[in-house]
């Protein structure tokens, strides 16, 4: 078991930080404390602060706001940027 943080997640998928590599594998879990996802891990890669693993996640478990909210969640939509004078 490796401890992430999830960097980005959407509809079928997410992109995990991990400080070691995750192996590619054909079947994995997230598991979030209650809701989790399963799927596949497709790829990770090295960066400056560690690894970076992208999960495709299963038909039956899709992410959606409802379901999971991480607590960094941002929405972009609300995001503004400086006013005008």
């Amino acid at each position: 078991m490796w401890p992430v943080l999830i960097e980005e997640i959407w509809k079928d998928g997410a992109i995990l930080e991990c400080d070691e590599e995750i192996p590619p594998a054909e079947f994995v879990e997230l598991d979030c404390g209650g809701p989790f996802f399963a799927g596949k891990l497709n790829r990770s890669a090295a960066h400056e602060f560690g690894w970076q693993s992208e999960m495709k996640f299963s038909a039956e478990t899709q992410w959606s706001e409802k379901k999971f909210r991480p607590s960094h969640l941002l929405d972009p939509s609300k995001v503004k940027g400086p006013e005008k004078k």
